[in-house]
């Protein structure tokens, strides 16, 4: 039955939605998809393929893409599933998504113009690269989401603060999608921090994190230490003081902090 809340040239508005989804990056088979939903209403993925003249092969493989942009909606309680179309007021989380994802590309992009610029170092085993502010801090984090071996370190102060929650929650996703293990000795700045983050957000957790303890007249933490593969990374982000951070790639000196980490986990509790 033709949906008489849209009165309007239905041709008119296909080709209207086909435009701006293709800004988008969609198909014209997403935006075919979305109209004939608009123009006939909530349907079953037999009735849509019909009204759209998409094969229902191809709509099981739209229809993930529109669920993800906040476009379809999937009412389940029937037994074929109704598919009905979301308002396009929708497409501001999309927007604010793409917009937050370009935000942090252009952060990034002088930190990647830099790696790409050959180190002046004397010892071919060794690389130092320095890292300034807060988007330095985050291509260090996001560094790390490509080890291949446990990441282990001591932690002075929760990264949300400097890093925001949108990139946090990104890292944290990439982490647990590549499986990435990591232990940590923290202090009780770092405990107090994290306790409070976690009762005022809904942040995912690291799957693959074990974190100990330990006292700050058995070891004062000071600054935040990170090793991985052969990586040594400091990090130096305290309140009101300079953000900046360090990367030395030397397997001798990550090996020897790897040392010195389990002889502290022991003592942590």
């Amino acid at each position: 039955m033709h949906n008489l809340y849209y009165t309007k040239d239905m041709s008119h508005i296909e080709n209207m939605i086909t435009r701006y989804f293709q800004q988008l990056g969609f198909t014209p088979e997403h935006a075919r998809f979305y109209a004939a939903l608009i123009e006939h209403g909530p349907q079953t993925l037999s009735e849509l393929s019909r009204s759209a003249e998409i094969e229902r092969t191809k709509l099981y493989r739209l229809l993930p893409e529109l669920q993800a942009a906040h476009l379809v909606v999937v009412d389940s309680e029937y037994k074929h599933g109704i598919l009905e179309a979301a308002p396009l007021d929708n497409l501001e989380l999309l927007l604010a998504e793409r917009d937050s994802e370009l935000q942090l590309l252009k952060q990034e992009l002088p930190l990647l113009k830099q790696s790409l610029q050959p180190s002046v170092q004397q010892d071919p085993k060794t690389k130092i690269q320095f890292y300034r502010g807060t988007s330095g801090i985050k291509q260090m984090l996001w560094n790390e989401t490509a080890a291949t071996t446990e990441i282990i370190g001591l932690l002075h102060q929760g990264l949300q603060q400097y890093t925001g929650a949108v990139f946090f929650d990104r890292w944290v996703a990439k982490c647990n999608s590549r499986s990435v293990t990591s232990r940590s000795i923290v202090n009780e700045q770092f405990f107090d921090q994290q306790t409070q983050w976690h009762q005022t957000h809904t942040s995912t957790k690291l799957q693959h994190w074990q974190g100990r303890l330990i006292p700050v007249d058995t070891f004062a933490i000071t600054h935040s230490m990170v090793v991985y593969d052969n990586v040594l990374a400091y990090f130096n982000w305290q309140s009101g003081g300079e953000v900046f951070g360090v990367e030395l790639h030397n397997q001798q000196l990550a090996d020897t902090q790897r040392q010195f980490f389990e002889l502290l986990w022991e003592q942590a509790r």
